[in-house]
């Protein structure tokens, strides 16, 4: 072994995070479908350091979450709640049993592009210009480089543009040396510092790009620089915009016709449209980019109580409302196009490309069940046909991964909107029940936990699968909540939500080809969803 490295996430996130993702230490924050303590391991994924990673020790790590974290290779090290910094790295150094080596120390708040770890005794330095208490350092008449706390200390406050701190990133050539300087600083962590420099001096080294992910604002930001694409589009986050661009033009022009045509009462739920854009091949349109959480973060990996999540789903249901105070006049659309005949055509795609057969039964956890064609005909069969009162104006994709939540107006906000019905007719309108069944697929069907990866797969053969997903308190009483509740005037348990989900996701399978595993969990899924409805 190469040392010891430490990820430092033994405090709970502050107060702005709580509110918005419950109570989870720094490390857990959700980041691009995944938690930032899944990005930090990739930093180090080739260091043959001892990982460790601190938590407080009354945070509940679930099951599935202690399995990842030691997959990953890190040992979970507990420590007392509401000590410093330094008192809780004692901590681990003690309870982990770290007595000699490189001992390298990554703040729980923080990603650095390029860690140097080629070298010792540093330290790692960025530049801010945010008012925020951050380590920084200064040389002294002497030559010798003295750390202090920034703007706490008073030393920085006057100083305007950007300034160089301590980015979070802390390499020791001696373990050793580095306890007795903790203990020598009363376990503060900056003093320890300064003990440490004086018997083995410490080098500040300037690092590529850092993203903070521990205030909330630059939490937001941070988190724009580390985006998701899909295979047909892409995104350009900015500062003020995101960006979105794809070579289908039909469904760029049908999600930006459906911005520019809804009306007001609907926009307010939206973000500012900020116009298209023709180039490289590609088409596309921009909005105004929204500092807030997808629904989808906080349904995997936030630990919010029900009673949060009932006020998102009023907002949701607030949304639909508006949605409906609007029907189009004559209808010229099939909404059946959206279930049984996209379905179908997707299915036949899937199938060239896996080979799979669509006359082949399948079974589930053991139970026998028909063949994909004939789960989507039956699906397809059990959805009423749309009347005149399911019509209204239509979102179309309306998931929790393109669903915000802005805490402090207390509203969602949603993006990526279907546009169109059949193919090559935009419209705004279709129908209530497709909109609820996307919130059925993500509440109840699982959708962003595949997405990010948090499900088993099992089987006994390759047609015979079991999928399962993290089960936990507040999980079952938002789902058992969801299905009591009505949606834009339509009770769930009337909008064929669960037949229209199994459906969404047999249409899904071709779109995620180059995801082989996704693919598979998304099939077994359905077949989840069929036994149930079926029984």
């Amino acid at each position: 072994m190469g040392g010891t490295f430490i990820i430092t996430s033994g405090a709970y996130a502050g107060p702005d995070f709580v509110s918005t993702f419950g109570l989870l230490p720094p490390a857990f924050l959700p980041v691009g479908n995944q938690r930032l303590y899944e990005l930090q391991a990739e930093l180090i994924d080739k260091n043959d350091s001892r990982k460790i990673i601190s938590v407080p020790d009354d945070f509940m790590i679930e099951d599935h979450e202690r399995a990842r974290l030691m997959a990953l290779g890190f040992d979970i090290i507990p420590v007392s709640t509401g000590i410093s910094l330094g008192a809780s790295i004692a901590q681990v150094l003690e309870r982990g049993t770290v007595t000699s080596g490189k001992l390298e120390i990554l703040h729980g708040d923080t990603y650095i592009f390029g860690l140097p770890t080629d070298k010792t005794d540093i330290v790692s330095e960025g530049t801010s210009s945010d008012y925020y208490t951050w380590a920084e350092y200064e040389t002294t008449p002497s030559g010798a480089i003295s750390f202090f706390d920034g703007l706490r200390a008073g030393q920085s406050a006057a100083k305007g543009g950007a300034r160089p701190v301590l980015s979070g990133y802390f390499c020791f050539e001696d373990t050793d040396f580095y306890r007795t300087a903790l203990s020598a600083s009363d376990f503060d962590f900056v003093p320890s510092l300064n003990a440490y420099s004086k018997m083995r001096p410490l080098q500040p080294v300037p690092t590529g790009h850092w993203l903070d992910f521990g205030h909330l604002d630059r939490y937001y930001k941070s988190r724009a620089d580390i985006t998701t694409e899909r295979a047909f589009n892409s995104m350009d986050i900015s500062r003020r915009s995101a960006r979105k661009s794809s070579n289908d033009a039909f469904k760029m022009t049908a999600e930006t016709d459906w911005f520019e045509s809804l009306p007001r009462t609907v926009k307010t739920f939206t973000p500012q449209f900020l116009g298209t854009h023709a180039d490289d091949g590609q088409t596309g349109y921009e909005t105004e980019h929204l500092y807030l959480s997808p629904l989808s973060d906080l349904h995997v990996f936030g630990r919010l109580p029900t009673f949060v999540w009932q006020r998102i789903f009023q907002s949701c249901d607030a949304f639909l409302t508006a949605c409906r105070g609007h029907r189009p006049d004559n209808p010229q659309f099939n909404c059946e196009d959206l279930y049984r005949e996209k379905t179908l055509t997707r299915l036949n795609l899937f199938s060239q490309q896996s080979g799979l057969s669509l006359s082949d039964s399948w079974r589930y956890s053991g139970h026998p069940l028909p063949s994909l064609r004939s789960i989507a005909e039956q699906c397809a069969e059990a959805i009423p046909a749309a009347s005149q009162d399911h019509l209204q104006i239509m979102h179309g994709d309306f998931c929790f991964s393109n669903i915000f939540y802005d805490f402090r107006a207390d509203t969602i906000r949603v993006v990526d909107p279907r546009g169109y019905v059949a193919d090559g007719h935009p419209t705004i309108f279709g129908d209530i029940r497709y909109d609820i069944a996307k919130l059925h697929h993500s509440v109840i069907g699982g959708y962003d936990s595949i997405i990010s990866g948090v499900y088993s797969l099992e089987g006994q053969t390759s047609t015979d699968l079991i999928i399962n997903f993290p089960q936990t308190a507040h999980l079952m009483e938002r789902q058992a909540d969801f299905r009591q509740r009505t949606f834009g005037g339509l009770e769930v348990s009337d909008s064929a939500a669960e037949p229209i989900s199994i459906l969404l996701f047999l249409s899904m399978l071709p779109l995620h080809a180059d995801r082989p595993d996704r693919q598979r969990a998304f099939l077994a899924n359905a077949l989840r969803l069929f036994q149930e409805l079926d029984t």
